[in-house]
């Protein structure tokens, strides 16, 4: 557990520039705005693994009791087909979600200080997570001052002072809009961009594109043939068969780089049993990024 929260610590230091402003100086960035989309991949391992794109949008006004919020409206298909996937608002820099049942609760806080205690709604299992806040900063995303808070579950391990997941002001999380429980690891949900009135104002590093579509598809769309990584799931060494290749990394599900090499035979020993992508680069130049469950 304490590794996956340093990698998950470094994959923000990575991803994002931090410096600091003073936050009265900034003009808060809510949330809760028309316009805003955020592309979402969720990818698992389900006997074999599986990538599946989640595109969420803030639809029409709506009143919440006496409250205005937005509809969430949810894409799972490349015609857009759009669906009602529930409400969200805004009441003090504190973000609400209910689903079309009207279960729900806190997923967001950016009104709060260091030791407060926080509560984050963990969509897929329906429940709120009790934390605390143990860090608040400001970071750069695409040259944008954004305040970021830092939270640490209570439940379920030791109080150490670093962050479990990060709260990003105008976007959420790292995870998407609503898929923001750190702890869920099959599935998984990955921000790949995020997008204000058409504007891009997030994009993910490793994946660097917007839409993912499959496992055999390279980051600049075109297709590499004859690759092979085996055995797939593994319990320590992958082998990487494909035409010149060049050099491989491997990244964590936070996108942090834990290893890159230009060997074809890769030692997964020092890693936690979990999921990892196997950035592969051949000498043509083209990327393809390949999953790997390491099963100890």
């Amino acid at each position: 557990m304490k590794s996956s929260k340093v990698y998950f610590i470094l994959s923000v230091l990575m991803l994002m520039s931090v410096n600091v402003f003073p936050f009265n100086s900034m003009p808060y960035d809510s949330i809760v705005t028309s316009n805003k989309q955020w592309n979402i991949l969720e990818y698992g391992y389900d006997g074999e693994f599986y990538n599946k794109m989640h595109i969420m949008k803030l639809g029409q006004d709506t009143l919440i009791d006496t409250v205005k919020g937005k509809v969430v409206l949810l894409s799972e298909d490349s015609l857009g087909t759009w669906k009602l996937f529930g409400v969200i608002w805004e009441i003090d820099q504190e973000v609400f979600y209910k689903d079309t049942l009207g279960k729900g609760g806190s997923m967001y806080n950016f009104n709060v200080e260091i030791g407060d205690t926080v509560s984050e709604l963990s969509y897929l299992f329906k429940y709120e997570q009790p934390s605390i806040v143990i860090s608040v900063d400001t970071v750069i995303i695409q040259d944008i001052p954004r305040k970021r808070i830092g939270i640490e579950y209570i439940l379920g391990h030791e109080i150490n002072d670093i962050p479990d997941k990060y709260w990003i002001e105008g976007i959420g999380s790292l995870h998407g809009l609503l898929y923001s429980y750190y702890e869920m690891e099959d599935p998984g949900f990955r921000l790949l961009c995020a997008y204000k009135s058409d504007l891009q104002i997030y994009q993910d590093t490793v994946y660097n594109t917007c839409y993912y579509q499959d496992d055999e598809t390279s980051i600049n769309g075109n297709r590499i043939k004859e690759i092979n990584l085996f055995p797939n799931p593994t319990n320590r060494m992958i082998y990487i068969d494909v035409n010149q290749f060049d050099y491989c990394e491997v990244y964590n599900m936070m996108g942090v780089r834990l290893l890159t090499t230009k060997d074809k035979t890769i030692d997964l020993k020092n890693l936690e049993s979990g999921i990892y992508f196997v950035n592969i680069k051949d000498k043509s130049g083209q990327h393809t990024i390949k999953k790997v469950l390491l099963e100890k």
